[in-house]
């Protein structure tokens, strides 16, 4: 009996589906898992992310004793 003939008498997997269904949801899976590393690996430099307009309230909180004696 060939490799075919056999095959085809049997359930293509144990869930149902056909081995194409799971090739394509494996590859599907594959494609996101791919645009998501790309974006976080390549993604452009934007400037607004890492721009400070200057100290915070936390730093002015911190500093506030010494800049009271000084002024």
């Amino acid at each position: 009996m060939s490799w075919a003939i056999c095959n085809a008498s049997r359930p293509n997997s144990a869930l149902g589906q056909s081995r194409p269904d799971v090739r394509l949801a494996v590859a599907m899976l594959a494609i996101r898992v791919w645009r998501a590393l790309k974006e976080h690996v390549f993604a452009p430099y934007r400037p607004e992310r890492h721009y400070m307009r200057g100290p915070g309230p936390k730093w002015r909180e911190k500093h506030e004793r010494r800049l009271s004696r000084v002024a």
